[in-house]
């Protein structure tokens, strides 16, 4: 009986011990879900934050170069392989549309640049800015002298054409295949798609900037 008494006693203690590990599993596995829910919530906050400046970089960057949203978008993903920023980017285009204008003029070293890469004023003037930058790109990317490469991509983009160089170093169809990239990946956002992510991206600050005011006004009590 003694023997009997002290089989049970362990057995309700083992049962007993189960119980309390099963308790301590059960909790903990609840923490974990509790802490993988928020941190999961943070980082959709995180990148749902980072769409909308990304949205308001694409809009600006098109209203600066006049080119459409999508081809920014293709470009943005293009300058991120080669480290590349949109502010970069944006200067070298604008050098560009310059050395065009030359071209148009027969003036500078636009002109010049354009003879040197065989590509026609008339030719040009038919194409959007963002076709008028794979024209001169690809062009430039397609030289074999790497010399001559460099130096015309600093005469048409300016100082911004050495920056570019990595971009063109995978020639006119290596460009085109960039772009082909970004697209398949889902990262060209539409004109729509971006003045809703700008939308969103100003209405977030103005909740900053309500928070902040709400706070002035608890701590000051005015």
């Amino acid at each position: 009986d003694r023997n009997l008494n002290l089989v049970v006693k362990a057995v309700d203690q083992a049962s007993s011990s189960l119980k309390t590990i099963e308790g301590s599993v059960n909790t903990f596995n609840t923490a974990i879900k509790a802490i993988a829910a928020a941190e999961v919530t943070a980082k959709l906050g995180e990148m749902v934050t980072a769409f909308g400046r990304v949205g308001e970089q694409l809009e600006q960057f098109a209203t600066k170069t006049g080119f459409s949203v999508e081809a920014a978008s293709e470009l943005r993903y293009i300058g991120e392989l080669t480290a590349i920023s949109l502010e970069q980017l944006a200067v070298g285009i604008k050098k560009m549309q310059v050395s065009v204008f030359e071209a148009e003029q027969g003036l500078g070293n636009g002109s010049e640049a354009m003879k040197q890469l065989g590509i026609a004023v008339s030719e040009l003037k038919q194409l959007q800015p963002e076709q008028q930058f794979d024209r001169i790109a690809g062009a430039i990317a397609d030289l074999e002298d790497p010399a001559a490469r460099a130096a015309l991509a600093v005469k048409v983009f300016g100082r911004a054409g050495s920056e570019l160089l990595p971009i063109m170093a995978s020639g006119s169809e290596g460009l085109a295949q960039l772009r082909q990239d970004a697209q398949e990946f889902g990262l060209v956002l539409t004109k729509e798609g971006a003045e809703a992510a700008t939308k969103f991206d100003d209405n977030l600050d103005r909740l900053r900037t309500s928070t902040e005011a709400l706070g002035f006004s608890i701590v000051t009590g005015k």
